[in-house]
């Protein structure tokens, strides 16, 4: 069956519905060239924003010294190589591309005293960081002989199949930093030891610091030194004085406190010397010194306190040191004087009985005896101030050889009957042999004195009922001539013991010793190439004075 062709079915109008879906066809190509022209347009924004981002990126890469490159694991080389990290390691990035073509080579630019570190930390991120980010600092030596420091950031670039076996490496110039690094920490260290020196400064000197807040009445801070004198930690006074009055009350000397309440207040003092009681119960002397912090209207102030104690004690040793010095310089004169009374006294009972014994006179034997008594003791009298006298002079400037058993007899002479008088034994073991030893008689005499001094005040303040001294002269078995003074005095406190040939030490009270007896004796033995040794023993202390026994030429040798 054929259709039939009707009037519509025109050439014309076949024509025509071709051209109309011709046009359709290109406005249809017209909005995709459209569509594809605006997602140009977006693309090509987009890219001109990523590249002027990575412009930016770069640069700020650049300025903080940080350069990457992506390190290929199977070709053992860099496949990408920023111009920063060429530029760190002195070179271009064609250069560095064509100078480190592998491991080794990289290795070989880094310091000798770092590759065992540097292929440590190279193992170490292969086998355990594949997943994490890792840092190695190390040192390069560049191509010009320069040394850098660099951080080195690794880590595996991810992949959606199989093991990735590409890194990303990013590696920073720390050199500056580690430059200030070490002058931080050398500037730390450098604090730190004078902070040492400071507070080993403070602490010699008794010298502490604290901040006093003037609006709340207390404390802010007080150094370790601060507390140490009052005998507490910083913690401890910190909470034990909380304000004002309980530091006052329980820490200055009643004598003082009216005089301290009235310094606080006062705007014109900025310093005090003040009694303290320590935490032991001792009575203590302190200098307090303010000074407020910044302008006047600071609530604040720095106040330091130094203990004086020592230095107080030292100036009373002097004062009564300078009094002994005056009563010695008056003995002399006073020697002197005594001695025209005594040669008169003397004189008459010699005459009286002279006269008695040729019968001019009749004189009963009971007068006799008392007479012949007033003449022995002027004579023991006068020999005693002579005696006194020969021990004020100066030594001779060059020593000399003498028997010590005669510095023994001469300090004797002087304390024998005072220790006699004081009911005290005195147990003489001398050797009957000279001993002779090199230096001054009469600066030993003064050494011996002191010890003899010392053993009588032991003595005399110790309850035991036995009161014994002991004076040894002899020569042990090294041929050294050893004088010894020991004491039933109950001996020296073991804290003491090491301390007593230190000037102003005493353990006695300041009317009684000087503290320089000991010290001075000290100087003379050791200027005698000597040594005094101190020791405690059983119910006293025993005092030896050690020098090298001399033989002279003129004597033979005899035992002792």
């Amino acid at each position: 069956m054929t259709s039939k062709k009707t009037a519509n079915d025109s050439p014309e109008k076949s024509q025509f519905c071709d051209l109309n879906a011709a046009e359709e066809r290109i406005n249809i190509l017209e909005d995709i060239v459209h569509q594809q022209e605006e997602k140009l347009a977006v693309a090509k924004s987009s890219l001109e924003k990523a590249t002027k981002k990575i412009e930016q990126f770069e640069q700020t890469l650049s300025i903080a010294g940080l350069g990457y490159a992506i390190w290929d694991t199977q070709l053992d080389r860099d496949v990408t190589v920023s111009e920063v990290l060429a530029r760190i390691h002195g070179m271009d990035a064609k250069e560095y591309m064509n100078r480190i073509s592998s491991m080794e080579a990289y290795v070989a630019l880094v310091a000798p005293v770092d590759r065992e570190k540097y292929i440590e930390y190279e193992n170490t991120f292969s086998a355990h960081y594949k997943n994490k980010t890792h840092f190695c600092d190390y040192r390069i030596n560049t191509p010009g002989g320069g040394t850098r420091y660099v951080r080195q950031t690794s880590r595996l670039i991810p992949v959606t199949s199989g093991e990735p076996n590409q890194e990303l490496v990013t590696i920073q110039d720390i050199s500056e930093v580690k430059y200030y690094e070490t002058e931080l920490q050398l500037s730390r260290e450098c604090l730190e030891e004078r902070e040492q020196l400071l507070s080993m400064s403070a602490t010699l000197a008794n010298l502490g610091c604290a901040v006093w807040n003037y609006s709340e009445s207390k404390y802010d801070s007080v150094t370790e030194e601060w507390a140490q004198i009052f005998g507490y930690t910083s913690s401890e006074f910190l909470e034990k004085f909380s304000d004002l009055e309980s530091d006052v009350n329980t820490l200055v000397h009643p004598s003082d406190r009216e005089r301290y309440f009235d310094y606080y207040e006062s705007e014109g003092e900025a310093e005090i010397e003040y009694r303290f009681i320590h935490r032991n119960g001792d009575t203590r002397h302190a200098i307090q010194r303010y000074q407020v912090h910044g302008v006047v209207e600071s609530e604040t102030a720095l106040v330091t306190i130094q203990d004086i104690t020592e230095r107080k004690k030292s100036e009373e040793q002097l004062i009564q040191s300078s009094k002994l010095i005056t009563l010695g310089e008056m003995s002399t004169g006073v020697a002197h004087e005594l001695n025209q009374p005594l040669a008169a006294i003397h004189l008459s009972a010699e005459n009286v009985l002279r006269r008695a014994s040729s019968d001019l006179i009749d004189v009963p034997p009971f007068i006799i005896k008392r007479l012949e008594r007033i003449k022995d003791q002027a004579e023991r009298a006068s020999s005693i101030i002579d005696h006194m006298r020969m021990f004020g002079r100066d030594a001779k400037d060059d020593f000399y050889e003498f028997d010590a058993r005669e510095a023994i007899e001469g300090a004797m002479e002087l304390m024998g009957e005072q220790l006699k008088l004081s009911d005290i034994e005195v147990c003489s073991e001398i050797c009957d042999a000279s001993l002779f030893i090199m230096g001054h008689q009469i600066q030993l005499e003064q050494v011996l004195l002191n010890l003899l001094s010392n053993a009588f005040y032991a003595v005399n303040h110790n309850s035991a009922k036995n009161k014994r001294i002991t004076v040894v002269g002899r020569k042990n078995n090294r041929r050294e001539v050893v004088l010894s003074i020991a004491d039933s005095g109950g001996g020296i406190p073991e804290e003491a013991l090491a301390r007593i040939f230190e000037p102003f030490y005493t353990t006695k009270s300041i009317s009684e010793g000087t503290g320089l007896g000991l010290s001075v004796s000290y100087g003379i033995v050791q200027a005698m190439k000597g040594q005094i040794l101190a020791k405690n023993i059983a119910d006293g202390t025993q005092m030896d004075l050690i020098f090298p026994y001399m033989q002279p030429s003129s004597l033979v040798p005899s035992k002792c």
